[in-house]
């Protein structure tokens, strides 16, 4: 039995604990797999065999969830803790450094501890804070050795403390030394050694005044011994003279160089003086108008007699004795006649006797430099006076004739005597001149053309300038608002007045010419308005000449306009710009030239001039804007054909309107033997108005004139591709001009334009650019210094490598930069929305559970009311 139960009894197994199954199954178990749907392979451009790769693949999740954790550690608490002013910050130097020891942390506080004493101590002796020169102080428990080192006995710790006690102290304090230290104590206030406060400061001023004084003792003994010292160099200087003067004999007869006449000029030259301020134009203009006015009134007291600043003549008869003799009185008729060489001699005192404005040239002339105007009003007098002094004085030479006539049949008169006379005679003719035609110094704006011509009637050319010239002061738009207007308004009365001096047969071209600064000046002040007065007037002289060209086709009247009409051109050109693209009023007058050159043909020597007076003209339009005028050239081109005698056939391939082959050649020579020996001029303006017939001169002269207009076009048109054919007719007929019946300044100016023409006749057929053949590019080696591991695809130098490199990598990190700042704002809006959904399911459970606390109330209170109702 015992042996059948040995046999069916089994032994029990020994049961182990969890924990050492746990880690037997930690110990063997595997590595998870990762998720292939969250493994990300980052493919290669370039596979290289036996390349190790980091960055391969990528687990995206991972990554992810990293940067979730940390963001919640960083950034969520900074966004909790936004607009908290009650949260406590620890700045302490490494507590929140987790790789920090305690120990480390304490040093580091320990040393910004020491760094701000330091720091604080340096502030307080004055010293700089960031000086590297000064070194750090040692100490000895808290004091400077520095202070320690400079005491002569210095003591250390170790002594006996009666050793550092003094013998005073111990005689007074040990062994009755207590009676007397008790007296001292009482007696301490009437010590003699003791000041007061007012006894220190008189001391302390005694003291300075004794320090001045010694300070000026020794500036007089310094005084003393510089004046001995110069008593005994005079009296030794003359021996060293001697001694320079031995020596340096002949170099003192050197000339002195550049430089030191130049230092001798800088040393001596004189200092500029201070001056008054620069004067506006508004004070410049009030003083012209209060000049004007002092002027004017003068004038009109003289006019009127009352003026007494003029001096009085004394008679003094041939027995005067001189009784009323006065030292005080001026000198009036006593004056004395000197003669020099058979000529008078005139004082000073006898021009007194002139009018002021005589006397007074000088100082108008100066004050009109001031001003800035471009005349003097007296120079202008003194010169027309001077130009025209025969025809102007001759009534009053003729009185001093007769004068001097009578003279000498009563009394023979010497030659000193009409000597005498031809001095004084120009004096007293501008007198007389002055007292006819004096000019009003102050005028006022003319409204209308009648008036203005009422003022200026009876003066010269010079003195119509003056008026205009007083005009435009008076009225000045500085002085006042409404005087713009004023100006503006005389303007167009001086261009009509323009057209009436042209329109005249006289033909007034010195008062044009005085008319054309006015003009200019009152165009600056009022652009606008003179571009309006030009453009009515280029319109009406328009309209007259389409009513002639009507004419011109009945025969009535020449198609070319007037004179008035080309010095309306000639003005434009002065006063406008004529290089604008578009102008209000050059562009208008380059159209109506244009018309006129090609609608009107000439036939008579006025019509020949006014043409080629207008293609000069057209030329100083365009010389800047190099504007091309094909009538200028058709025209030109006329006249060359006018000068060749050849048959209508050979005409009609060449002439162009408004020229005809059946005209006749009013420019062929007559006498072409007498024609060689011509001097050649240009056209004067006057010329343009006269109807003389053809001469040789004039033919000589056009012909002249047109081939020199034609060589200034050719070299302004040069640059235009089409230059050839625009100036192939010209060439055609310059070969048919008989060169030998022409003067030789002529000749020469024809064939300078024949090469210049035909120098510029070839043309380059058009052909395509021919390629060179290319060569087989061998490329060197390139070697880097330093290879990155990447190839660039530009290609760039040593020098700007580097900067190319850091560019790159400051664009790669604004990227990274960039991509991070996007997934914070993706992270805080994920936290926001979660906080609303939060704070949304919050207030949704409340409100749910007090509509059931509601509806429970509710419950109870109709459950009662029913029991009441039932009761």
């Amino acid at each position: 039995m015992a042996r059948a139960h040995g046999k069916g009894k089994r032994p029990r197994k020994k049961t182990k604990k969890l924990a050492d199954r746990i880690s037997r199954l930690k110990s063997v178990q595997k590595p998870e797999k990762t998720n292939p749907f969250e493994l990300h392979i980052n493919r290669q451009k370039n596979v290289v065999i036996g390349q190790k790769t980091k960055h391969d693949k990528g687990l995206p999740g991972v990554a992810r969830a990293k940067a979730m954790k940390k963001r919640k550690e960083t950034l969520l608490q900074e966004y909790k803790k936004k607009h908290k002013t009650n949260t406590m910050i620890d700045r302490r130097i490494g507590e929140n450094d987790a790789t920090m020891s305690l120990e480390e942390k304490m040093s580091a506080r320990f040393t910004a501890e020491r760094q701000v004493r330091q720091i604080r101590k340096k502030m307080k002796r004055g010293k700089k804070i960031f000086n590297l020169n000064d070194e750090e102080d040692l100490t000895h428990y808290g004091q400077s050795l520095a202070e320690i080192e400079k005491f002569d006995d210095p003591r250390s710790d170790d002594d006996s403390e009666e050793e550092k006690l003094a013998d005073d102290f111990l005689r007074q304090t040990n062994f009755g030394g207590l009676f007397k230290k008790k007296d001292n104590a009482d007696t301490n206030d009437n010590l003699p050694n003791e000041k007061s406060r007012e006894e220190r400061i008189d001391e302390m001023i005694a003291l300075s005044k004794l320090k001045k004084l010694d300070r000026q003792n020794v500036r007089e003994e310094l005084f003393t011994l510089t004046e001995k010292l110069d008593k005994e160099w005079n009296d030794v200087r003359s021996l060293l003279n001697m001694k320079e003067a031995a020596t340096s004999g002949p170099a003192s007869s050197t000339e002195p160089t550049s430089y030191d006449m130049l230092v001798k000029t800088l040393k001596y030259e004189a200092r500029g003086k201070p001056l008054d301020r620069l004067k506006t134009e508004e004070e410049l203009a009030a003083e012209q108008r209060k000049k004007l006015e002092k002027l004017e009134a003068d004038r009109l007291a003289r006019m009127s007699g009352n003026d007494e600043s003029r001096v009085m003549f004394n008679h003094v008869s041939a027995d005067d004795l001189d009784d009323n003799f006065d030292f005080g009185r001026k000198k009036t008729s006593d004056n004395f006649l000197v003669y020099k060489d058979g000529k008078l001699v005139q004082s000073e005192d006898e021009f007194d006797l002139l009018p002021e404005q005589l006397n007074n040239n000088s100082d108008d002339e100066e004050q009109s430099d001031q001003d800035g105007n471009s005349k003097d009003e007296d120079e202008d007098d003194d010169d027309d006076d001077d130009d025209d002094d025969e025809d102007n004085y001759s009534d009053v030479e003729s009185d001093n004739n007769e004068k001097t006539s009578d003279e000498s049949e009563e009394n023979e008169l010497s030659t000193e005597n009409l000597s005498k006379e031809k001095i004084l005679k120009k004096p007293l003719a501008k007198l007389k001149r002055r007292k006819i035609d004096e000019i009003p110094y102050v005028l006022e704006v003319p409204v209308t053309f009648e008036e203005f011509l009422k003022l200026v009637d009876g003066y010269s050319s010079s003195d119509q300038a003056i008026v205009i010239e007083r005009i435009i002061k008076c009225n000045h738009p500085k002085l006042k608002a409404d005087n713009k207007e004023k100006l503006e308004e005389f303007y167009n009365v001086l261009l009509q007045y323009v057209d009436h001096l042209t329109r005249d047969s006289a033909c007034h071209l010195d008062t044009l010419d005085k008319l054309i600064p006015f003009l200019y000046e009152l165009a600056h002040l009022s652009p606008l308005s003179a571009a309006n007065c030009f453009v009515k007037m280029l319109t009406e002289k328009r309209n007259n000449y389409i009513k002639n060209s009507v004419q011109y086709l009945t025969g009535i009247q020449s198609a070319f306009p007037d004179l008035d009409t080309l010095v309306i051109f000639q003005l434009i050109l002065i006063l406008f710009p004529t290089s604008d693209f578009r102008h209000k009023v050059v562009t208008p007058a380059l159209l109506f030239m244009g018309q006129i050159l090609s609608e009107c043909r000439p036939n008579s020597r006025q019509e020949i001039a006014k043409g080629l007076y207008l293609c000069s003209v057209f030329f100083e339009y365009i010389s800047l804007s190099k504007r091309f005028v094909p009538e200028v050239l058709n025209y030109l081109s006329g006249i060359l054909s006018l000068a060749i005698n050849c048959n209508e056939l050979e005409k009609s391939s060449l002439v162009i309107p408004p020229f005809k082959s059946s005209m006749k050649a009013t420019l062929m020579l007559d006498s072409p033997e007498k024609s060689k020996n011509i001097v050649w001029r240009s056209f004067k303006l006057h010329e343009l108005a006269d109807s003389e017939d053809f001469t040789d001169e004039f033919r000589v002269n056009a012909v002249w004139m047109c081939c020199e207009l034609l060589v200034k076009f050719a070299e302004l048109y040069q640059e235009l591709p089409s230059f050839p054919q625009l100036f192939r007719p010209i060439e055609v007929w310059m070969k048919k001009l008989p060169l030998t019946h022409y003067p030789r300044e002529v000749r020469d100016t024809i064939e300078s334009l024949d090469v210049m023409l035909r120098t510029r006749h070839l043309l380059t057929p058009l052909m395509r650019a021919r390629k060179r053949p290319q060569s087989i590019k061998f490329f060197e080696p390139k070697i880097e210094a330093e290879f990155t591991g990447h190839k660039s695809k530009k290609k760039i130098s040593t020098k700007s490598g580097e900067s190319e490199r850091l560019k790159h990598i400051v664009k790669r990190e604004t990227k990274g930069a960039l991509r991070e700042l996007r997934r914070d704002n993706q992270f805080l809006a994920q936290h926001q929305l979660q906080e609303q959904i939060d704070r949304d399911a919050d207030r949704k459970r409340k409100v749910k559970e007090l509509y059931s606390v509601l509806s429970n109330q509710e419950g109870d209170y109709k459950s009662l009311m029913k029991k009441k109702r039932k009761e």
